[in-house]
């Protein structure tokens, strides 16, 4: 955890346990699924292998951008229509491997991250309320490459950490009067760096449980 990470978070924490009936903790499980935003996993590729682009492209290849994502998250509501939460959130690892005429090559790369967001919430007739949110993320993505060709092994890793934008929407049903089930879909946008681990978006769709500190 950086600096910067402790810093984002600090002053909602300390909010957080100042008022702690306004309190709450979430924990969601779900699915992540990574497309390119700049930097395709082929250009990266190519460029870490000495390849042509064209010619990583052309080969048989397989990407898989499908992972499991999760996130534990600690939040404060001001209200019942306004809410602050973050903490961490775990993207999973997209991979892509090609085969080419004198070797091969595998690209990985994953994706986590700090993250805080504001919560806009629409109470609706009973226990159902629908909420939408806009935030950041401080994320870190570990890329690595390694592969074979006729010139022999070869490998190489790079790291890249930057704040990028967070939003998502979604629906909560109230189990009681302590516990919410919590539906969401978001999207944090432009993680990593083109040049080198390439620039992805990640979707992650998510079922969790929020409990209130009530």
């Amino acid at each position: 955890m950086n600096i910067r990470s402790i810093a984002l978070l600090s002053s909602m924490m300390a909010a957080s346990y100042a008022h702690a009936e306004n309190l709450y903790v979430l924990g969601a499980l779900g699915q992540s699924r990574f497309s390119s935003s700049g930097g395709s996993p082929q250009g990266v590729l190519a460029t870490n292998a000495n390849l042509t682009a064209d010619g990583a492209a052309g080969s048989a290849a397989r990407f898989d951008d499908k992972d499991f994502g999760y996130k534990l998250q600690v939040g404060y509501s001001f209200n019942q229509n306004f809410a602050v939460e973050g903490g961490y959130v775990d993207l999973g690892q997209q991979n892509y491997r090609v085969n080419f005429d004198t070797g091969s090559g595998h690209a990985k790369s994953d994706d986590n991250g700090l993250n805080i967001a504001a919560l806009g919430i629409v109470p609706l007739d009973g226990q159902f309320s629908l909420f939408g949110k806009v935030g950041m993320i401080d994320a870190k993505v570990d890329y690595h490459f390694s592969g074979g060709d006729a010139g022999g092994n070869f490998s190489t890793s790079h790291e890249n950490i930057k704040f990028s934008p967070e939003f998502g929407v979604g629906a909560m049903y109230s189990l009681n009067d302590v516990a919410d089930l919590r539906l969401e879909a978001e999207r944090f946008a432009d993680l990593g760096k083109k040049s080198t681990t390439g620039e992805a978006d990640v979707n992650l769709l998510s079922l969790g449980v929020a409990y209130r500190f009530n």
